[in-house]
């Protein structure tokens, strides 16, 4: 596995994964849990896709 590419989050870091939540909603719940955890997590989602202009 190469560095800094592990499963989890980084050292430090308290919010689990976006594929941690999803499959952990269980199926037929995947899309709902990804909205619910961009919602808590909009640092993370900014540092994912960054808006520039």
């Amino acid at each position: 596995m190469l560095p800094g590419h592990g499963s989890g989050p980084p050292a430090g870091r308290r919010a689990p994964w976006l594929g941690v939540a999803i499959q952990n909603a269980g199926q037929g719940n995947e899309k709902e849990s990804a909205r619910r955890w961009m919602d808590a997590h909009p640092d993370v989602v900014a540092r994912m896709a960054p808006v520039t202009g």
